[in-house]
């Protein structure tokens, strides 16, 4: 609905044999990073799950977090499927007005008519 990409940890192999592969980049963050970014991804609040996952970082493999939707919520498609969010995608797709709404609306249960 806004443009922001999600992994719908249910619909890819996490964690069962032939997994699915996801392109994306690697960051490593401190503990205070990673819970500050739990409390931006609603992980607290079920919005979010932060899934412990295997990268393949040329010929190593490093145990990585990421952070996916346990299933999909309403207002969320599931009919675009991209193999790599791009910055083109995001470009063409983003909208950061709807989506601050959005998060108001999930995260601390604002009406989305308010900004409006």
């Amino acid at each position: 609905e806004c443009g922001v990409p999600y992994v719908l940890l249910g619909e890819v192999g996490l964690g069962v044999s032939g997994a699915t592969t996801i392109r994306g980049e690697m960051f490593r963050v401190s503990s205070e990073t990673m819970k500050s970014l739990d409390e931006y991804e609603g992980v607290g609040k079920g919005y979010y799950k932060r899934v412990e996952v295997m990268v393949v970082v040329g010929k190593r493999t490093e145990r990585c977090f990421m952070f996916g939707l346990h299933t999909s919520l309403d207002g969320l498609s599931t009919d675009c499927v991209v193999s790599e969010y791009t910055k083109v995608l995001h470009e063409k797709l983003y909208q950061p007005i709807r989506h601050i709404e959005l998060k108001q609306h999930r995260y601390l249960s604002i009406p989305t008519d308010v900004a409006s």
